[in-house]
């Protein structure tokens, strides 16, 4: 999932959504023919005067259910349908199918471009192996509730009680140090304070680089030097 459940009801609560209702996905209900979800469901349980759909919207058991089945169904039992046509951006149709794929390259920009915000993953701030403290840049360890985590360096912005704190993230397996699970650790350029425990949201701006491996800490310090550099000089050319 691009989002999880908590991002898209803030996400409807943003847009003034009054009310959402949240529909288990069971064996009986997956098995609900086109014509039974349309009688039972839509008509039945909510009532429905209008629905907005896009244009490839399937439904019903088998995908049976399409947009020109609820208009014939709309017109006998008294609901409007109103399709909506694809969005476009850069000549190319937004779908999740395609922002999967943009953000699995780790193109964060783009991806911005086709949702329409930069990507963000939330989760807790947990304990860690402190070692970025001793190379001088110490890290907010970040265990996402999140399914799509790009890899490599980002400049991100880490939000903290609803308030945006510039950062540089790495995202990877830190193979300068053996290789292991992934981990997502942020370096918050101008925070001061304990994080530990907190829940913070993390967006992704501009990728600086991809995660490789250095020979020495010197060399591994020295990168995530200019790593720092970078993110401020992107940061000050969006004031500029």
């Amino acid at each position: 999932m691009i989002q999880t459940l908590s991002q898209r009801l803030e996400g409807f609560r943003s847009a003034g959504v009054q009310a959402v209702v949240l529909a288990p996905f069971t064996r009986t209900f997956a098995g609900l023919s086109a014509a039974d979800f349309v009688e039972r469901v839509l008509v039945g349980s909510l009532g429905v005067r209008e629905i907005v759909v896009g244009l490839d919207f399937r439904f019903g058991r088998g995908r049976r259910g399409g947009i020109l089945s609820l208009g014939r169904a709309g017109k006998r039992l008294g609901f409007g349908v109103r399709p909506v046509p694809p969005v476009r951006r850069r000549g190319r149709v937004v779908s999740s199918s395609l922002i999967r794929r943009v953000l699995a390259a780790g193109a964060v920009g783009e991806a911005a471009v086709y949702l329409g915000r930069p990507y963000e993953i939330t989760g807790r701030v947990v304990g860690g192996s402190a070692r970025g403290r001793t190379l001088g840049f110490p890290t907010a360890n970040l265990l996402a509730d999140s399914e799509i985590v790009p890899a490599g360096v980002f400049l991100t912005t880490t939000v903290v009680g609803g308030r945006d704190h510039p950062s540089v993230t790495n995202v990877g397996i830190r193979p300068t140090f053996g290789c292991g699970p992934l981990h997502i650790e942020s370096f918050l350029l101008d925070y001061r304070g304990d994080l530990y425990r907190r829940r913070v949201g993390l967006r992704f701006i501009k990728k600086l680089r991809d995660e490789r491996p250095f020979p020495s800490r010197e060399s591994l310090v020295a990168q995530i030097r200019s790593d720092v550099r970078a993110a401020r000089r992107y940061i000050q050319s969006l004031d500029d």
